[in-house]
């Protein structure tokens, strides 16, 4: 039997269950555990956690100790390939905590649904899992049950978190005995299966385990030719590592070994990791460019308003003067919206035929997309403005051999469809949700005429179950650089290089740039002076990363936060962020071959971009005013209680200048920056960027405003003497 994993269990909740916990509002279950249920939970901004509670049946003092140890664990690690805790209190009645809730698959099911990943990314998700660890051990702690189904890999990042600190404790290096087995069996090293204290080391077997199984799809331990019981094949055999490359054999070999003094610890193991992925980089820079293809000229844009240079690069070009979305040999599709299948849909005529030519672009579109399609697990995704969610239609082909579709919603179990809608979606073709799976779903035959179909029902139910619109930004994954070329020959609108396009042609330059932050990199040159030597485009959704070069962009990898981490590949670092101004600007001069000095480029800078439909609904429901804004307090004891009102200055380049202006909101704990004298929600904390920071009083506020509407004169530091607060920290 199937072990059952963290998130294999969605359901809605029952009778003698909570609607809220502590402020959070509880949506479903995710699922079980040692302790008790799992719940989805919602803040009234729009957070999401899974909050873990002590079932009453089982309470006791053994397991509150438990449950206490698992939330100081918590705090004591703060790693973004850590899940982290949001809330807590071992008071309430039930006593709980709320952990970050990660939109992903755990690395079990991968393993299970046999998703193949290239070495170069095993690598990344290796490295992250030790890096997770690294922060683990350095705090004295021992995981005692990493495993496939309790790492998961983002949903929307090539990057994964650790998840489920139950069973954490203290190192105890006093003892090696212990009568209880504390772990899952098939993950645990040799000296627990012999009865001995779990240490960090055995946490890096079971991290070996692991990464081989999520490789190869095979434990390596269990084999049909043994007829030992696994954990006698643990304690004794050599492990099987086929279907691995020399170099992971070599890395594996040294996780695996069974004296624990001889296995390799975390840091060891990243170091090992690190110069693999930069060996792959080498190997990549030395493959031959293919020759260069011979592409016709597209129509003349001379009587077109000009397109911003970072739309032929990052978001591509559009051909304005095709009146069709799709040319080409896309098979024909057309929906009869006067059928007897859409007389059952309850929607009235006008509101069918506004729908009807985006859903057939967007048939048209996703059956190609299909085309592309074979075993891996496909999805196509979108926010939906009706229920507040994403939605992600996702598919994959089943043990039977049958392609399963299923619509998947970020709050699914919230969301509460009227009896038409139930009506319209049973019409379609969708089997409700039921006890084997929580989605709405079905089973077309896997060939193109079941591609065919689910292209059809997909689209259709975008738009007449989740509205979603000609604005709508749709995103297909995954996908691949045949795709993206065969698609833009065909296709006439802005699909970008991750994927994601909207159906409206009219499409503008500003919507382009709501997802987008352009990071400038500093170096000093041979006169000693700061210049701007490298430009990239983050997406902010999801961190890939392109680097400006001859007017064009051309991508170089996912990157967890460019501005504090840098660009290993470029070797960037002195990051700061600009408005899109910067890029006609860095062309010019790149053409030139003349620099841009930090100075030439302060009136630039900008750290509160634009942001999707997705988070300005947040900004609208929770603003941040001046009067909201609380400072530092003297008595406060945590560096968090000090964020009232602050600045950060380009510490890393050049400290005069002021580079923002930020506060934190008082009740719902996110950034907001300051832009055009209003306060703008972020997408992410600006203490990530790694400048200084300086608290300021309010009154900086008015002398902020008034400074920025000049921006050729940036705020000095020295400005700011006459502003400053400084609360005492305890």
């Amino acid at each position: 039997m199937a072990l059952k994993t963290f998130d294999e269990f969605p359901r809605p909740t029952k009778d003698d269950e909570p609607v809220a916990i502590g402020d959070w509002t509880i949506l479903h279950v995710i699922g079980a555990g040692g302790m008790g249920v799992v719940f989805h939970g919602s803040l009234a901004d729009d957070t999401k956690s899974a909050i873990k509670i002590i079932n009453p049946e089982l309470l006791s003092e053994q397991l509150i100790k438990r449950f206490a140890n698992e939330i100081s664990a918590h705090k004591l690690i703060n790693s973004p390939y850590v899940a982290k805790l949001l809330d807590s209190n071992i008071e309430n009645d039930p006593a709980y905590m709320a952990i970050e809730f990660i939109y992903g698959k755990t690395l079990a099911k991968i393993i299970s649904n046999k998703i193949q990943i290239s070495e170069y990314n095993w690598n990344i998700y290796a490295r992250q899992i030790f890096l997770g660890l690294e922060q683990i051990h350095a705090r004295g702690l021992v995981h005692r049950d990493i495993k496939p189904a309790n790492i998961m890999k983002l949903e929307d990042k090539e990057m994964i978190k650790i998840i489920d600190l139950g069973i954490v404790k203290s190192e105890d290096r006093r003892s090696s005995n212990r009568t209880t087995l504390v772990g899952t069996l098939p993950y645990m090293s040799p000296e627990q299966l012999l009865g001995k204290s779990a240490t960090q080391k055995s946490d890096i077997f079971s991290a070996g385990v692991t990464l081989v199984e999520f490789f190869t799809k095979k434990h390596p331990f269990l084999t049909s030719e043994s007829t030992r019981s696994l954990d006698i094949s643990i304690i004794e055999n050599v492990p099987n590592l086929d279907g691995l490359s020399v170099k992971q054999k070599e890395l594996c070999e040294k996780l695996l070994k069974k004296n624990p003094s001889e296995r390799i610890s975390a840091k060891e193991a990243i170091q090992i990791l690190d110069e693999s992925i930069r060996s792959s980089s080498r190997v990549f820079a030395r493959i031959k460019p293919k020759k260069k293809l011979v592409v016709p000229k597209k129509p003349s844009l001379n009587n077109k308003p000009q397109i911003d240079p970072v739309l032929i690069g990052v978001i591509d070009e559009f051909n304005p003067q095709t009146d069709s979305i799709i040319k080409g040999p896309i098979i024909a599709m057309k929906i009869d919206m006067d059928s007897a299948k859409f007389s059952n849909l309850g929607f009235d005529n006008s509101i069918r035929n506004a729908y009807k030519n985006e859903m057939v672009d967007l048939m048209q579109i996703n059956d190609h997309f299909l085309s592309y399609f074979n075993s891996e697990i496909f999805n196509i995704s979108f926010y939906s403005t009706k229920f507040k969610s994403d939605v992600y239609f996702q598919g994959l082909v089943d043990s039977d051999g049958k392609l399963q579709v299923e619509a998947v919603s970020d709050d699914f179990f919230a969301v509460k469809f009227s009896a038409e809608q139930k009506n319209s979606l049973f019409y379609m073709g969708w089997v409700p949700p039921n006890s084997t799976n929580p989605n709405y779903s079905m089973k077309l035959a896997n060939s193109g005429t079941g591609r065919n179909e689910a292209a059809k029902i997909i689209s259709e139910t975008a738009f007449l179950i989740y509205e979603a619109t000609k604005e709508t930004e749709i995103f297909l994954s995954p996908i691949n650089d045949k795709f993206v070329s065969d698609i833009r020959a065909q296709v006439s609108i802005n699909i970008a290089s991750d994927g994601s396009f909207v159906l409206n042609k009219e499409k503008t330059k500003d919507d382009q740039y709501r997802k987008w932050q352009i990071i400038g990199y500093f170096e000093k040159d041979y006169e000693n002076d700061m210049t701007l030597q490298t430009l990239v485009a983050r997406q902010i959704e999801n961190n890939r990363v392109y680097k400006r070069q001859n007017k064009a962009w051309k991508f170089i990898g996912i990157v967890d936060n460019p501005i504090k981490n840098g660009i290993n590949k470029l070797k960037a670092k002195n990051g700061l962020v600009f408005n899109k101004k910067i890029i006609n600007i860095f062309d010019k001069t790149e053409a030139e071959k003349e620099l841009l000095t930090f100075e030439g480029t302060c009136e630039f800078l900008d750290y509160v971009p634009n942001l999707s439909a997705k988070y300005k609904d947040q900004e609208k429901i929770w603003p941040l005013t001046d009067g909201m804004i609380e400072l530092g307090s003297d008595t406060a004891s945590e560096f968090d209680d000090f964020l009232g009102l602050f600045t950060l200055s380009s510490s890393n380049v050049n400290r005069n200048v002021v580079v923002g202006l930020f506060a934190k909101h008082p009740q719902t704990q996110n950034f907001y920056g300051r832009s055009q004298g209003k306060w703008k929600l972020l997408f992410e904390s600006p203490l990530s960027y790694g400048h200084e920071i300086f608290f300021v009083t309010k009154d900086f506020i008015d002398f902020y405003d008034k400074r920025s509407k000049n921006p050729e004169k940036p705020v000095k530091h020295k400005e700011l003497e006459d502003f400053l607060h400084n609360p005492v920290f305890d």
